[in-house]
């Protein structure tokens, strides 16, 4: 087993796969409980929050396995890696601040 595959699989599992089923669980079983750092009570639309927050960690999470296993084929090197996965990683704080305003 080389380096780049080992690395890929790792990112994979711990990055991408966690965030899947905590995406899922918040999106579409309503764990919105799960959500910290909102006031839900005060939300015109709670449900609405939680699955554009759920949705969002959710894409964060297919977005990290995408990337993975781009490294994997070789289509970018671990420079493009490491910027990829910054910047994936990123996604959710937006998407949660502006649900907050949205549904507040």
């Amino acid at each position: 087993m080389n380096d780049l595959f080992f690395i890929a699989l790792l990112t994979a599992i711990l990055g991408g796969l966690p965030l899947i089923f905590v995406g899922y669980q918040i999106a579409i079983n309503n764990k919105r409980h799960w959500i910290n750092g909102a006031d839900q009570s005060v939300m015109s639309n709670p449900e609405g929050f939680g699955k554009y927050v759920g949705y969002s960690i959710l894409v964060t999470g297919l977005l990290i396995l995408l990337v993975s296993s781009l490294l994997y084929a070789q289509v970018f090197g671990y420079l493009g890696f490491g910027v990829a996965i910054m910047i994936i990683s990123l996604l959710p704080l937006p998407c949660f601040f502006k649900a907050k305003q949205k549904y507040s």
